[in-house]
């Protein structure tokens, strides 16, 4: 009984010179303070801490939908059920909509309008990385880059 009465005293001490430290000594040395000073300050990062966080998950679920669909549209053109202009379309309308959905809520975001050669780069790179290790890569490829060649005759050859 007499140890248990120790360690109760001590723990006791300990947490009265933590107390101390924390609380009385480190702010009058002129460190932070366990109690803010102020709360009105503190209320209002919250506040704008939790907003940033709705609009950044807003951000997230924008992207990993932009993400699904293109990666919806790369399956179809690997499997040769749409086209390059077909698949740069619904690129187009991808992007689009996606767009509209983070000014709808309210995101400051200055899209750039990539032409339609470069929406079709897009959908080529989308494709080229679906495809790495595909024994059907250099097929498919080629048809997108004849494609490419028809659609945009002029174009740099960088596809």
């Amino acid at each position: 009984m007499n140890s248990l009465l120790r360690v109760g005293a001590c723990g006791v001490v300990l947490l009265g010179a933590v107390l101390f430290v924390g609380g009385v000594l480190v702010p009058w040395l002129g460190g932070p303070s366990m109690c803010p000073t102020d709360l009105t300050e503190v209320c209002r990062r919250l506040i704008e801490e939790s907003n940033r966080r709705e609009e950044l998950n807003e951000r997230s679920r924008c992207a990993l939908d932009l993400l699904e669909s293109k990666q919806a549209v790369t399956v179809d053109v690997i499997a040769g059920r749409a086209s390059l202009a077909e698949a740069t379309a619904r690129f187009r309308r991808i992007k689009d909509a996606e767009d509209e959905r983070l000014e709808n809520a309210g995101i400051s975001y200055r899209p750039e309008n990539p032409s339609d050669e470069a929406m079709a780069r897009n959908v080529i790179a989308w494709v080229r990385a679906a495809l790495l290790t595909d024994p059907r890569r250099e097929q498919v490829l080629r048809r997108l880059e004849e494609e490419f060649h028809l659609a945009y005759p002029h174009a740099r050859p960088e596809v």
